[in-house]
């Protein structure tokens, strides 16, 4: 019975609430109306914390005087007794001997400080603003505050007085761990040279830089050494396995021979951080139907001559069978901007021939595919903040490019030629492409991919070889490699990934495609879906991947005897 009774004792006291009543003047009670004062709280602890939160704010809203003068309990009561006061303003805020060039950096404006309520939350932002700047150009050690201040008739006076401190200076960047890194190429790479004005947003932007490498792992924040007035900045990095080999089998119902399978290839090489100057080479081959290889090379040369500049060459090679064979060169110069961001811009020379001449001589119209030339420039954007390259659990991933060119319709001269008339040989191509992935953890295992890309290709006599091509295992899913020939296309991805392990992960997904077919002679939209399941692993000797998946078009609905069994295989070194 005692233990019940003092249960019983314990839960009254658990339940029991204090309130708050505040008096004051007539005057007073109009500020404090406008806040809701909270009058019931838990206990009497409570009431004490919240109203020295009141006067907290009171103070932050230019009630400089505010008080509680006296506190009363009476049973489960507290009375406040509180002045309020009347708010300060500025009288000035003069500059002082802050320069003309940094008060205009920061915003500074005499006029805001004159007869405007005193904030000093205001005052510390414009402090803040001020050091900042300072920190950038050179003055880490700078200091900021009032002086002169004055106060009559709650109005306040003051000046602000600036002491720079000693004009430090960039010397040699240091790189601790296991990362194998060039001297020069860190310097350049993340445009941080000897004798550079010291900058704080220069070292964060730096070290954002090493994050977003494919090589390098972070394993701390950066430091700096200050020493004899020179900065030594630190950086803590790890070398990462980001070279690979990789290939994938395909094995897919053969739909031009009934019961029989169609197995498909691709071999991909990748090689970054090459020489120890972060350059990379890529090599990547597809066969995926009988005759019709595709072939991509692309070369990486970041701080080109020392400098920002990355320069990049890129070969692309595609052959449909006895139809057309395509070629694309393509050179850019690229430099990154702010913390996130890369420019980009390139030109480039397609080309494409027809295969099969001979197949045409007795063609009474312009065939789907034509021999051309074009010759265009573009230029594009990235923006990239996830928080791992190989498996981002976080972050948003954006690109978008866009380019122009002139295009040239040659002449075949196996096709009857007046089946050019009316076709303008010469004419003015445009191509725009975006990209959006958004990573949401969801829990510490379980990650949500949510992605969007799309395309479109103009002009007024458009062939199939002048298409994008969509389709496979790296943009739509259930689809063979290259499946659809697209002058329009879109795909929006939801993909659900539970990790197993830091870099194994079972998921689920649905691709929704939109696919426009249009040419110079017809026009088709399509809408085809992949839907699946997949699996990738680490393991000693790599990493293997296991995807399954189910596809729909216009064409063919959801069948099991279409579904696809993709298996990949990456080795990192």
């Amino acid at each position: 019975m005692l233990v019940a009774h003092g249960v019983c004792v314990q839960r009254v006291v658990a339940q029991k609430k204090f309130f708050l009543s505040v008096q004051t003047t007539e005057q007073d009670r109009d500020v404090l109306s406008k806040l809701k004062l909270q009058t019931v709280h838990k206990d009497s602890a409570s009431v004490i914390i919240y109203i020295k939160e009141l006067l907290a704010h009171l103070h932050k809203q230019s009630y400089l005087l505010a008080s509680a003068d006296s506190l009363f309990f009476r049973a489960d009561t507290v009375i406040a007794l509180v002045n309020v006061g009347e708010p300060f303003k500025w009288a000035s805020l003069k500059a002082g001997n802050v320069g003309e060039d940094m008060l205009s950096a920061v915003g500074y404006r005499e006029k805001i400080y004159t007869g405007k309520r005193f904030s000093y939350q205001q005052v510390a932002l414009l402090e803040k603003k001020i050091l900042d700047y300072s920190e950038n150009q050179g003055y880490p050690f700078a200091s900021i505050r009032l002086d002169s201040i004055q106060i009559a008739y709650n109005s306040i006076a003051a000046s602000l007085h600036y002491q720079t401190g000693p004009f430090i200076r960039f010397d040699t960047v240091i790189v601790e761990g296991t990362a194998r890194l060039k001297q020069k190429y860190v310097a350049a790479f993340l445009r941080i040279g000897q004798g550079q004005a010291f900058s704080q947003q220069k070292l964060a932007r730096a070290e954002k830089l090493l994050r977003q490498t494919s090589y390098l792992t972070i394993s701390k924040p950066a430091s700096v050494i200050f020493k004899n007035d020179r900065a030594y900045p630190v950086f803590f990095a790890d070398e990462r396995k980001a070279s690979e080999l990789d290939g994938i089998i395909g094995f897919m119902p053969n739909e031009q021979r009934q019961n029989k399978l169609l197995i498909t290839g691709e071999l991909n090489l990748q090689l970054r951080n090459l020489f120890r100057t972060g350059k990379a080479l890529g090599v990547k081959w597809q066969q995926i139907r009988q005759a019709s290889p595709r072939l991509n090379m692309a070369y990486e040369h970041p701080a080109l001559f020392n400098t920002p500049l990355i320069l990049s060459a890129n070969f692309d090679l595609l052959k449909e069978d006895s139809t057309f064979l395509s070629i694309n060169r393509q050179l850019s110069i690229a430099f990154h901007t702010g913390m996130a961001g890369k420019v980009q811009f390139y030109s480039g020379l397609k080309t494409s021939r027809l295969g099969n001449n001979a197949q045409y001589k007795t063609s009474e119209i312009l065939p789907q595919f034509s021999d051309f030339n074009l010759l265009y420039y573009g230029a594009g954007y990235t923006w990239n903040n996830l928080d791992n390259y190989f498996y981002p659990s976080r972050g948003f991933n954006l690109s978008v490019d866009g380019s122009a060119g002139n295009k040239r319709i040659l002449k075949n001269p196996f096709l009857e030629q007046t089946l050019y008339d009316g076709v303008d040989i010469t004419s003015v191509q445009f191509s725009i492409k975006g990209h959006m992935a958004n990573y949401f953890k969801l829990s510490p295992r379980s990650v949500l991919l949510a992605r969007l890309e799309g395309g479109k290709v103009m002009n007024p006599y458009l062939f199939r070889n002048d298409l994008f091509r969509v389709g496979g295992l790296t943009s739509l899913r259930g689809f063979n490699e290259n499946f659809f020939f697209a002058s329009g296309y879109g795909i929006a991805t939801a993909e659900y990934r539970f990790f197993m392990e830091a870099t194994s992960y079972i998921f689920l997904f649905y691709d929704q495609g939109y696919v426009d077919i249009s040419t110079y002679s017809k026009s088709k939209p399509d809408f085809p879906s992949g839907t699946g399941v997949g699996v990738s692993f680490s393991t000693n000797s790599g990493i293997f991947s296991l995807v399954y998946s189910l596809s729909q078009s216009d064409e063919r609905k959801f069948a099991l005897n279409f579904s696809k069994i993709h298996f990949g295989f990456t080795s990192r070194f």
